[in-house]
């Protein structure tokens, strides 16, 4: 497992946090104007530190062979070996979100929900980036997670069961991941791959996730 101590590394751009706030307004009933009120505005710089100081990050990631994965995803991507990883924040980020929720801080916590969602993707996109700098990016797929797409997310029970990721859990009823800000990807790729390809991939992601 990676833990990423590199967290500015990892800081998403707020433009991407906004856009998801707005996105996301109707769910959580609170007018998108809200960002635009000035003591609100005051608030936002040190929500993000806030944010950015109590997250725990970390990367489990894994090559598997097609014969591990189950038959769920391999009778959609044909891929001969896969790499799947979990990516979390840690549980402080989810117990933060609640914390604000139980006060009615609405603006915080929805703030706080918005920023790390968009934490985690910005791991799994550069995980994204630098696979694509070690592969042929005609002999891979398009990173993709159960519970999006054609992928049940009960499929990460079976994930879990057979790869058994040392960062996360996951709700054997629901297929929902523990802590909540977290994902489970999937890469497929074509090509075959030495240990000594992938260990210089590996030793790549440390370097990037670390300070």
């Amino acid at each position: 497992m990676i833990y990423i101590t590199n967290k500015n590394g990892i800081t998403p751009q707020f433009s991407k946090v906004l856009d998801r706030f707005k996105a996301n307004s109707r769910t959580y009933q609170v007018e998108q104007e809200v960002f635009y009120q000035k003591d609100n505005l005051q608030k936002t710089y040190h929500i993000e530190l806030k944010c950015l100081e109590n997250i725990n990050p970390s990367v489990d990631i894994k090559l598997i062979p097609k014969q591990l994965i189950p038959t769920e995803i391999t009778n959609i991507y044909s891929y001969e070996n896969f790499i799947v990883f979990s990516s979390t924040l840690g549980k402080t980020a989810d117990e933060l979100i609640q914390s604000s929720l139980q006060k009615e801080d609405y603006y915080k916590s929805y703030l706080m929900d918005s920023w790390f969602s968009e934490c985690v993707e910005t791991i799994n996109k550069q995980i994204d980036k630098l696979t694509n700098d070690h592969l042929e990016s005609n002999k891979r797929s398009n990173r993709f997670s159960p519970g999006y797409g054609k992928i049940n997310i009960l499929i990460n029970k079976k994930l879990d069961r057979q790869l058994e990721f040392s960062n996360i859990t996951v709700n054997s009823r629901t297929g929902i991941l523990l802590p909540e800000k977290s994902t489970i990807c999937l890469i497929g790729i074509n090509i075959q791959i030495t240990n000594e390809r992938w260990r210089s991939f590996y030793e790549d992601l440390k370097h990037l996730f670390k300070n």
